[in-house]
Formats: structure tokens, C-alpha cells, sequence
């Protein structure tokens, strides 16, 4: 957004034709040129953040072969069988005979 407002800025539609004006415009210039130039490393840094993510990103495509496999297997239970548990049962716990 910034870089965008910097670029809107150079291609201002008002053309400058007298000299006090195009000295104005080469000023405007040569301060926006400065700050791209001060900016520079945060480019430089974004861009290499870039570059290791994607290196990084695919570094672990490539590593889940084995978890797949284990997906492979897994595949096979049986998801409609019943689940049994050991739930303990109070057999002294009052039964409610209340319906609503």
C-alpha cells in the first residue's frame, strides 16, 4: 500500500511546465527515492522471510509420507461398530420416575 502511494505519487497527472514547479517535482522525487533507499532492507528482509517459507513450506510436503501411510491403515476400523466403555454403574442412585 505504501509502495503503491509512492508510485501514485511520481505518476501525479499534473504535469509541472514552468521551472519553480519541475524543481518541486525533482525535490518530491529525489525525497521519495530516499526513503525507497531507506527502506531497502525491510524489502530485502520480506523478501528473504519469502523465500525461506517457501523453502520451509516445501520441506514439509515432502516429510508426511509416512503419516499417510498410518492414515492408510487406520482406514480399515470399523466406524459403524459400537464403542463400549467402562462406565461404572451407581446401583444406589435414585431413579427418577417423573415425566414431564
Amino acid at each position: 500500500m505504501w509502495m503503491d502511494e509512492m508510485i501514485r505519487q511520481m505518476n501525479n497527472s499534473l504535469k509541472r511546465c514552468d521551472v519553480s514547479g519541475v524543481d518541486l517535482l525533482m525535490n518530491n522525487h529525489q525525497s521519495l527515492k530516499v526513503e525507497i533507499d531507506v527502506r531497502q532492507e525491510n524489502f530485502t528482509m520480506c523478501i528473504n522471510l519469502d523465500e525461506s517459507l517457501e523453502k520451509y513450506q516445501a520441506k514439509a510436503t515432502d516429510a508426511p509420507t509416512d503419516t499417510n501411510a498410518a492414515i492408510d491403515t487406520s482406514a480399515s476400523i470399523d466406524t459403524n461398530a459400537p464403542i463400549h466403555r467402562n462406565v461404572p454403574i451407581d446401583t444406589n442412585a435414585p431413579i427418577n420416575t417423573d415425566s414431564h
